[in-house]
């Protein structure tokens, strides 16, 4: 999915965001419209993922989308989480906020990337996303919005297709529905 409307007046946009990642240490959001910017191009990738998708899955047959030790882990981290266990996921949110990437694989033990088996692959930030989603629900903390908004800047640069992009549909709503509760 490459053909998403681009309103380029929102700054975070325009690139694959994995290969030229964001600094976000000088966000460009203190533009008094920077907030009806973002709800726009929000607006405008939801919609064109909702015309590349099928309205009715069995008219596309099922291709499931890899999964990898990464996803497993934010997985484990997700259901650690909503057990009261927060250690995993804040460190993967630390880890994303310094980088702004994932790598394949993380030492089981101590989350240690395994920078040699190389990069994430895109299934597994939507994974993040869909665990930052529930984080937020669960506590309201803005860390988690804040992390949750990065993410999906990166998953608006990716190509996607169905049916991954019904997972990314519910994960940029959900954002979408966050973000317009707080203003």
């Amino acid at each position: 999915m490459t053909n998403r409307k681009k309103d380029l007046s929102y700054p975070y946009q325009g690139r694959n965001f994995l290969e030229l990642p964001e600094n976000y240490f000088y966000a460009e959001c203190s533009d008094k419209n920077y907030l009806s910017k973002y709800l726009e191009y929000r607006k405008s990738v939801i919609s064109s993922i909702r015309s590349i998708s099928y309205p009715d899955p069995a008219d596309y047959p099922f291709i499931p989308s890899p999964k990898t030790d990464l996803y497993d882990l934010l997985d484990k981290s997700e259901k650690m989480f909503m057990k009261g266990k927060t250690s995993w996921l804040d460190s993967f949110c630390a880890k994303f906020e310094t980088r702004k990437k994932f790598y394949k694989t993380y030492s089981r033990k101590d989350l240690t990337p395994r920078k040699g088996d190389g990069d994430a692959d895109s299934y597994s930030y939507i994974k993040f996303s869909k665990c930052l989603c529930s984080a937020y629900q669960k506590t309201g903390s803005f860390k988690y919005l804040s992390t949750l908004m990065k993410v999906n800047d990166v998953l608006c640069t990716l190509p996607f297709s169905y049916p991954d992009t019904e997972e990314l549909l519910m994960v940029l709503e959900a954002e979408l529905r966050f973000v317009s509760d707080v203003e």
